[in-house]
């Protein structure tokens, strides 16, 4: 039985649109006890990147914003 997932991208890396405390809420509903976050920010990410032909704007990670999010959701869960 698999009892913590410790590889979870969400929303904060550019390779996932999920929102963290949506990842958290399936952690708890699958039954894990625990889930490690490994976003990351990607220094090398193409500056020209544009996933949806509307949004322009390059890659950043928030890591004020991330950090917030983790503590709220500690708080919660």
């Amino acid at each position: 039985m698999i009892d913590h997932d410790s590889h979870v991208h969400t929303a904060f890396s550019t390779d996932s649109d999920e929102p963290m405390e949506q990842m958290v809420k399936q952690a708890v509903r699958a039954g894990l006890h625990g889930i490690t976050f490994t976003d990351h920010m990607d220094y090398n990410f193409p500056q020209a990147f544009n996933q949806d032909d509307t949004n322009p704007a390059p890659f950043t990670f928030d890591l004020e914003q991330y950090l917030a999010q983790i503590g709220r959701l500690e708080k919660i869960y």
